[in-house]
């Protein structure tokens, strides 16, 4: 991980520390506040993005673990892509049913336009 916000961060709470208690540099600190919180907020977003990364051979060793397609089960496997095919077959068959009673309800209304 990137550690190039120490030396940023230490300087800005310095600048911070030294603008004078007066009431139109009130706007410069809050400037350098909002810096600050953003600054935080990146180093927060890094921690946490390092954390979650995961490696290649940690991933594809997750979900042998995990039973979803595990090579050394390849029964397994071949089911969850049989119920994954079937689910999409039957999304195509409501698709096409659906298709099919709209032609069906659209020909009565064109029936009922010519006959009045």
């Amino acid at each position: 991980m990137k550690n190039n916000t120490e030396r940023t961060k230490q300087l800005l709470v310095q600048a911070l520390q030294n603008v004078p208690n007066d009431f139109a540099l009130t706007e410069v600190k809050f400037f350098i506040k909002t810096a600050l919180q953003k600054l935080e907020h990146v180093e927060k977003k890094r921690d946490r993005r390092e954390q979650t990364a995961a490696t290649p051979h940690e991933s594809w060793w997750q979900s042998v673990t995990g039973n979803l397609t595990n090579p050394l089960t390849p029964k397994h496997t071949l089911d969850t892509i049989d119920q994954m095919i079937e689910a999409e077959y039957n999304k195509l068959n409501e698709l096409a049913e659906r298709k099919k009673k709209k032609t069906d309800d659209g020909d009565a209304d064109d029936l009922q336009a010519l006959f009045g």
